[in-house]
């Protein structure tokens, strides 16, 4: 099921530090101090948006139009005549009431609310689900049912969530080393226009960000 994913609360602080990214570079200024900033900001970024993995603790709004399970098809079915993949996804990876929260790790989950039928924002009781934190991407569990969601309200669903490690110590090292490398590299080779020839992103990198790729299809999880 296709869904939306919005960052509300921006992490505090970042995992790599410019005294370490000096070190690593050899380099013995700080008149660059910004610039390094910068850079190593942008690569915390990159490694965020290509592997959907969330580094430092942050709070995200994901949104859905409909709740995930093949009961829901026939009940939209108007709704997604022109949608072929949202009854694909729905047939061959129904999971009887379960959500994939995207951006792991998952660390809790702060609400979920729908529009009900009468398109008013409810908030559904926390005995209604449980939550699944000992996995990648993290889940929730539906207790019953799902409750009947707006038809006409779209997004009819908001599960705000806060994912990321929790703190400085927590992160992987690897992750750390993906971003000081990404950073580097950026301060090595400021432009693209050189004579030099040049990849897009470095290699160790992108090895980096696949060993912590994540996917989420539909209401199917998938790492």
């Amino acid at each position: 099921m296709a869904f939306g994913c919005i960052q509300t609360v921006p992490p505090v602080g970042e995992p790599c530090d410019i005294f370490t990214l000096n070190q690593m570079m050899r380099v013995n200024v700080t008149n660059e101090n910004n610039l390094m900033t910068l850079y190593l900001t942008s690569a915390r970024q990159t490694f965020e948006n290509l592997s959907q993995t969330q580094v430092m603790q942050a709070t995200w709004k994901m949104t859905l139009d409909f709740w995930p399970g093949w009961e829901n098809i026939w009940a939209y079915a108007q709704q997604r005549q022109y949608d072929p993949n949202y009854f694909i996804y729905q047939l061959l990876y129904r999971q009887y009431g379960v959500i994939y929260i995207p951006r792991p790790p998952l660390i809790s989950i702060t609400s979920v609310s729908y529009y009900d039928g009468s398109n008013v924002l409810q908030v559904w009781d926390t005995s209604n689900y449980t939550v699944d934190l000992s996995r990648i991407p993290g889940r929730i569990y539906t207790t019953g049912t799902f409750p009947t969601s707006s038809i006409t309200h779209k997004p009819a669903i908001e599960i705000t969530f806060v994912a990321g490690y929790p703190n400085l110590a927590a992160v992987p090292a690897l992750i750390k080393q993906g971003i000081y490398l990404l950073a580097g590299t950026w301060y090595e080779q400021r432009t693209s226009l050189t004579t030099a020839k040049l990849n897009e992103l470095p290699f160790g990198f992108l090895n980096i960000v696949d060993q912590y790729k994540s996917f989420i299809l539909s209401d199917m999880g998938m790492r």
